[in-house]
């Protein structure tokens, strides 16, 4: 008996240790599970935090839409009226080349260019403010620049205009004239008080009326490309005389090619 009193004592601590391992079994499973369900509600309040970020971010990135149209629309009509402005410069400027070339080109002329004499050598002339002209030796910018820098008060001394050539059939300057031209532009910037007269002058084709028509024309085209590249118009006359005074008979080419010219009086100093 006592035998099986021990059996069963031991029986009954066996069941005891099971239950006891039981219960640890059920706290640690519950444990588990309330972690998990902790862990859960965290992941839970994350996303709610991210989501309500996120939402606050939309409704930030629309308010900075709704400002930026908001503002693109108050500056719409100063940039329609920019563009309409930068469009009526630029029609404004490119009408007026047009005219500034078509002026030239109608002055349209008939007979032989202004004969363009040879001369020797090349100087350097040194222009009152520092600028340097090349000039060719003995042409007519090289003798109206020592002219002037000797104070010379003579103005009764006709310089012959020998060194410009105009396009066959206008009165536009060939390339290289312009070049003279632009030389000669620069002398009358460096004096600011000589003003000067242009004489044109042509052979005796033609009749009377032609060739004073055709003197005036190219008298005139000289003049208006100085005043376009900046001298005063005031500082500048012009007048044609046809074939009235030639230096040269009529009766040969070379004499012919001698009376077609332009000729530069000194009217001031």
């Amino acid at each position: 008996k006592v035998a099986d009193d021990r059996e069963v004592d031991d029986d009954r601590k066996v069941d005891d240790d099971r239950k006891v391992d039981d219960d640890r079994k059920v706290a640690d499973d519950r444990k588990v599970a309330d972690d998990r369900k902790v862990d859960d509600d965290r992941k839970v309040a994350d996303v709610a935090v991210v989501g309500e970020e996120s939402a606050e971010a939309v409704a930030a990135a629309r308010t900075a839409a709704g400002k930026g149209s908001t503002r693109i629309r108050k500056l719409l009509p100063w940039i329609v009226i920019f563009l309409l402005a930068a469009i009526a410069a630029s029609v404004y400027f490119g009408l007026s080349r047009q005219q500034a070339a078509g002026t030239l080109e109608s002055a349209q002329v008939v007979a032989e260019p202004v004969a363009q004499h040879t001369a020797t050598g090349v100087s350097a002339i040194v222009l009152p403010g520092g600028e340097a002209i090349r000039v060719m030796e003995n042409s007519f910018n090289a003798a109206f620049a020592r002219y002037l820098g000797s104070g010379d008060a003579d103005l009764t001394r006709i310089f012959d205009f020998d060194i410009v050539e105009f396009e066959t059939g206008s009165s536009l300057l060939t390339p290289v004239s312009r070049t003279h031209v632009e030389d000669l532009r620069k002398i009358l910037v460096a004096y600011p008080e000589v003003t000067i007269k242009l004489i044109g002058h042509t052979d005796a084709t033609g009749s009377d009326d032609e060739n004073l028509a055709l003197s005036i024309r190219r008298a005139d085209a000289a003049r208006n490309v100085l005043v376009r590249e900046g001298i005063a118009a005031d500082r500048i006359t012009s007048e044609g005389r046809g074939a009235t005074q030639p230096i040269a008979p009529n009766d040969t080419e070379e004499g012919r090619a001698l009376n077609r010219r332009l000729e530069l009086i000194v009217t001031g100093l």
